[in-house]
């Protein structure tokens, strides 16, 4: 789900049955991995010049 990560949207957000994630809508590749227990992990997926992840 892609919306605009705030402090708000993070604490309303509730674990589901299995690891979920909340996708910025303004930093694109940022997120947040959400799992059952309630574990919350940001992390940001960018590519090097070559075209790695």
């Amino acid at each position: 789900m892609k919306q605009r990560l705030t402090v708000r949207s993070l604490k309303d957000a509730q674990p589901g049955d299995r690891d979920s994630v909340l996708w910025d809508a303004d930093l694109k590749g940022f997120g947040c991995k959400i799992t059952p227990a309630g574990r919350k992990t940001f992390f940001y997926y960018y590519r090097t010049k070559s075209g790695q992840l």
